[in-house]
């Protein structure tokens, strides 16, 4: 226990008091003027680890590591004085060897005749206080060298803070714009964004990833990304928000221009592709009445010459349409006319024009339909021709001569089953996530089917996913895919 000098104070008093000493919280140590320890609480042992027999009757300036032994009698000389050292800040050693942030007082202890006997010094551990003013002092250095512009904002849109971020950005020192309302970085058009989003952080929420616009002090406007977090006090009540700002002008405009590109790009498509449909539909019919007999009959010769132009003109015209309808997926620009459908119907009169192709490849072709037959089904008979029509297509392109193409249409638990296996290159493992894709080709495909676009697959899965349904596949490279699709009887658009 700390031993008090004589005082004159009445022993119950005197016990009453070293009691409060020994367990204070904070270390209270007695000491001569020469800095030898007299007495050490036991907020001091806990402090420090040593016990009183320890370190009563030694140097106190053990405790102190070497780079600061000179610290203790340059301070007690200022005792002796009668001086009073308060709130120093210092360094300790505990016993472990480890080093505490300490905060410490040391007033003269004074006998009759106000004769300067000791010192009494009390000392905190501040190590953690240290740590939070150290990492809040971080903090304040990451803010203030942000590139982005961080600003502190009451729940009323008041600036309260204002980095270095904010100043390169906006043009404002801090002193220009703390105190005053938010909305002087807001166009006239973007006024009621504040109370719209602060609405959100007085629920708690945070604002992440907002696009917006602001004025810089010069009057030019800016594009900005922003987030908004809500800033609480230590009961969890939102008192504020953090207002993180970037500068996306940057991005904005080469966003703006891709657009352009993109725009320019589809209008020249648009048109390129329906000047050229025009023209084939009519080589089509020209050719198809050729082949049919109706300006005479045709030798052999011609004959087989004639279908080659008609099948290269009608791939052609299929791989125009394609495009633009990719196109118009892209773009949200499809519609969807829907009645009643008799998939199976669509389903063989898609095989009986493939057959052709597969003959010209010398491709088997095994064609099946469920035996209880598949009912009708809320649809878009176009878009439901064009989805199988294009993962006939596939198979087809993708088939060696002399392969085989196995089409299957069933009907199982209300859903419409379409699936078509071919034996093919099949689809290198690598590649397999990419398959739907705009404009995938496997590097196997490529080599066979170098001018093909890779949009049908895409196409249909869209076609397919707007129906309510699904697409998948299984492909083993060298050996073949199976491409399937499934449309519930009862679906919504």
């Amino acid at each position: 226990m700390a031993q008090l000098p004589d005082t004159g104070i009445e022993g119950g008093s005197q016990l009453q008091l070293a009691a409060i000493v020994e367990e204070s919280h904070d270390a209270i140590i007695g000491k001569t003027l020469d800095g030898i320890i007299t007495s050490w609480n036991g907020g001091a042992q806990k402090m420090f680890g040593y016990l009183p027999e320890e370190v009563i009757g030694k140097p106190m300036t053990n405790l102190f590591p070497d780079d600061l032994k000179d610290e203790l009698p340059r301070l007690l000389e200022k005792v002796k004085r009668g001086e009073v050292i308060a709130d120093y800040d210092s360094v300790w050693l505990r016993k472990d060897g480890t080093r505490a942030d300490v905060e410490f007082s040391i007033s003269p202890v004074h006998i009759a005749g106000s004769k300067i006997i000791g010192a009494s010094l009390v000392g905190r551990d501040i190590t953690q206080r240290k740590k939070s003013e150290e990492s809040l002092r971080q903090t304040k250095l990451i803010v203030e060298n942000s590139h982005d512009a961080i600003i502190g904002e009451s729940l009323e849109g008041i600036i309260t803070s204002w980095n270095g971020g904010a100043e390169r950005l906006f043009g404002y020192a801090p002193s220009e714009v703390i105190g005053k309302s938010a909305l002087i970085l807001l166009p006239k058009d973007r006024q009621d964004e504040v109370p719209v989003l602060f609405s959100k952080i007085r629920a708690g929420d945070v604002v992440a990833d907002y696009d917006s616009v602001r004025i810089r002090k010069d009057g030019t406007m800016v594009d900005i990304a922003l987030s908004i977090s809500p800033v609480k006090n230590e009961a969890g009540v939102v008192v504020g928000a953090s207002v993180v700002e970037r500068d996306i002008s940057v991005r904005k405009e080469s966003e703006r221009h891709i657009r352009e590109l993109n725009e320019t790009r589809n209008k020249f498509i648009t048109i390129i592709s329906h000047q050229l449909r025009t023209p084939l539909t009519a080589v089509n019919w020209n050719v198809e009445m050729l082949l049919n007999g109706d300006f005479g009959e045709l030798k052999e010769v011609q004959y087989k010459f004639l279908q080659v132009t008609h099948t290269a003109s009608v791939e052609i015209t299929h791989r125009i349409h394609t495009l633009l309808t990719a196109m118009d997926i892209e773009e949200g620009r499809v519609k969807y006319e829907m009645e009643k459908v008799a998939i199976d119907s669509v389903y063989a009169a898609v095989l009986n024009e493939t057959k052709p192709r597969c003959k010209l490849k010398n491709i088997t072709c095994n064609y099946a339909v469920a035996d209880q037959g598949v009912p009708p089904v809320e649809a878009d008979a176009e878009k439901i021709r064009m989805m199988i029509g294009n993962m006939m297509d596939n198979a087809i392109s993708y088939t060696k001569e002399g392969g085989t193409i196995a089409a299957k249409l069933t009907y199982i638990n209300k859903t419409i089953r379409f699936e078509v296996t071919d034996t093919g290159v099949g689809i290198p493992e690598s590649e397999q996530h990419r398959v739907f894709s705009r404009f995938f080709r496997g590097s196997n495909a490529s080599v066979m089917e170098p001018n093909a676009f890779g949009l049908g697959l895409f196409v249909a899965k869209s076609f397919a996913t707007q129906h309510g349904g699904t697409m998948g596949f299984e492909s083993s490279e060298g050996v073949g895919t199976t491409f399937w699709c499934e449309i519930p009887l009862h679906q919504q658009i």
